[in-house]
């Protein structure tokens, strides 16, 4: 993990603890998973992952490249959004939230 993956996850793992915290722990978003694709430098490839669930249901997935072949991808402000859009769309359809 680079530095710039290092910080994207580091400041997407505390809006999922804040969604968390405002869902009064209903939906739990766990902690980004970073998956390298391809390690070669010049075709760097890696993804992030961040899962939505409501106790042991499974609700969604969002996945964002990071890096593909060796050229930044996704922004933190590009993730964070979609993160915001899609917690707002999970939570909008749950009167219990």
């Amino acid at each position: 993990m680079n530095e710039r993956e290092s910080k994207i996850i580091d400041e997407i793992r505390s809006l999922c603890i804040e969604f968390t915290a405002e869902s009064h722990n209903v939906i739990r978003i766990d902690d980004p998973n970073l998956s390298i694709i391809k390690s070669d430098i010049s075709q760097y490839t890696s993804e992030i992952q961040i899962f939505f669930w409501k106790g042991d249901e499974f609700l969604d997935v969002i996945e964002f490249f990071i890096y593909s072949d060796g050229k930044p991808i996704a922004t933190f402000e590009e993730i964070s959004k979609y993160l915001k859009e899609e917690y707002e769309r999970i939570t909008l359809n749950d009167p219990k939230i």
